[in-house]
Formats: structure tokens, sequence, C-alpha cells
């Protein structure tokens, strides 16, 4: 195996990841309208620290922080998105 070899490898992981991550982002609008539409806060602690917890249960120790560090990403990515890029959330900040 030579280093493009590698870098093939990296590339398809990359491609599902992204195509996952869209998939995410998809089912996060839909949770944004939802929780605008029940009055809930976008934001919950409690939730983000149990997928945490679930997800480094069976992950290599060494692997954790970075794992820890992905999903602090997603979580912000996501509830930035719910507060400033749909529509319904960013009209009822402006009131």
């Amino acid at each position: 195996m030579d280093l493009q070899d590698y870098r093939d490898r990296i590339d398809a992981v990359d491609d599902e990841i992204v195509r996952l991550f869209r998939r995410r982002m998809e089912i996060v609008e839909e949770l944004g309208r939802y929780k605008l539409e029940q009055g809930l806060p976008i934001e919950d602690v409690r939730r983000e620290s149990a997928v945490v917890e679930r997800l480094t249960e069976s992950f290599p120790e060494a692997f954790r922080p970075s794992l820890h560090r992905l999903y602090d990403t997603f979580f912000s990515i996501s509830k930035d998105y719910m507060s400033l890029y749909l529509p319904e959330n960013k009209k009822q900040s402006e009131s």
C-alpha cells in the first residue's frame, strides 16, 4: 500500500461522513421546527451529555477526547443552525 492508497481510503470515508452529516443536518432542521412548534429550547445539555456518554462507552479510550470534540462541534453547529438559519427561529429571536 502506498500514500495514494491511504488517501483514497480516507477520501472514501470522507465522502460517507459528508453524506451522513447532510442527513444529520436535515434531521436537525426538522428538529428545530419541532422545538419551535412545541416551545422547547434549542439547547438540551442533558441530552448532549447522554449522547456523548452512549457513544464513548465502547469507543477506544485513546480516541475518546477526539470524539468529545467532534460531538461538541456537531452540537454547536446544530444549535447555530437552529437558531440562526431556520427562518422561523430567526423571526422569533428578532422579536
